[in-house]
């Protein structure tokens, strides 16, 4: 399943791309996740891995992260890898004036085992929580 969100930000592009690497390395952006745990490489750069646990509704659920291709701001490739799902996200970033940052986002998830079943019926939400998502970074580099 292939999606891609845009939002823009009321931010300079340089502002930003600091916003965004802060997020990056700081799980208190995103109230879901609870720890994140460096496995291999140091953390925030390319080939890095890391663990993390987040709450999933009522459930706790651990994902891994893979730092694939940093090039800001035109290119910031993760892999997330779960149970059942990888989704390898692609994010860039283009000033759309001096104080407006366009960010995008290029989602592919692939589902794997009972999930390709489940996929069907839940692909709506993936999508939803990908916009949640922007949005939430929109609001965490806006109040900086």
């Amino acid at each position: 399943m292939k999606y891609i969100n845009t939002i823009v930000i009321s931010k300079s592009l340089e502002d930003t791309i600091e916003q965004f690497n802060i997020a990056q390395n700081n799980s208190d952006q995103n109230q879901e996740i609870k720890e994140v745990e460096s496995i291999s490489g140091e953390i925030g750069e390319v080939n890095s891995v890391t663990k993390i646990h987040f709450k999933n509704g009522k459930r706790n659920s651990t994902m891994t992260k893979t730092i694939l291709e940093k090039d800001l701001p035109s290119t910031y490739r993760v892999n997330y890898d779960m149970k059942g799902v990888c989704n390898e996200i692609s994010h860039s970033f283009q000033a759309v004036d001096e104080q407006h940052t366009r960010y995008t986002t290029h989602n592919n998830f692939t589902f794997k085992g009972v999930m390709v079943f489940f996929s069907i019926f839940i692909k709506g939400s993936f999508k939803k929580q990908s916009k949640n998502y922007i949005k939430s970074f929109r609001k965490f580099a806006e109040k900086e």
